[in-house]
């Protein structure tokens, strides 16, 4: 998802029972379904017995009045976690999605596939992962194949 699409999840979009969430796509202003992980899901429904039930947005704001976390709030969570972990690379919101990508294609996910999963109306968008995917493949043969 988009940094713009978790933002903006609301309580009655989750479907915990099929592992999916209903996502508004702000770009292609329409719906799509994602899907979730059973980690995903095992820590949402942990997350959620936390979070303040005064407003239907998923991912809140630590203080009250309990809003949606803005982008600027997603990031500075991830700074913060990148910073315990004692990792020093700059990682935003994108580069969970791009790595999703990534990861996707070399366990043997079609590009179609990975379209969709994206939410890339255009085919040409989603070859930036693919040329990315031929990268990583070229150092991989050059490693095992002598």
């Amino acid at each position: 998802m988009r940094c713009s699409e978790i933002t903006t999840l609301l309580m009655s979009d989750l479907d915990l029972a099929n592992k999916s969430i209903k996502v508004y796509n702000k770009k292609g202003k329409r719906y799509k379904t994602c899907y979730l992980n059973d980690k995903a899901v095992y820590y949402l429904e942990k997350y959620i017995l936390t979070r303040c039930k005064d407003n239907d947005f998923i991912i809140q704001g630590l203080r009250s009045p309990y809003g949606p976390l803005t982008k600027a709030g997603v990031e500075a969570v991830i700074r913060r976690i990148m910073k315990n972990c004692e990792i020093y690379k700059h990682v935003t919101p994108s580069t969970f999605r791009h790595t999703t990508a990534t990861q996707a294609l070399n366990n043997g996910m079609e590009l179609s596939d990975v379209q969709l999963l994206l939410d890339h109306k255009n085919p040409a968008t989603t070859l930036v992962y693919a040329e990315k995917y031929r990268d990583d493949l070229q150092v991989s043969h050059r490693k095992t194949i002598i």
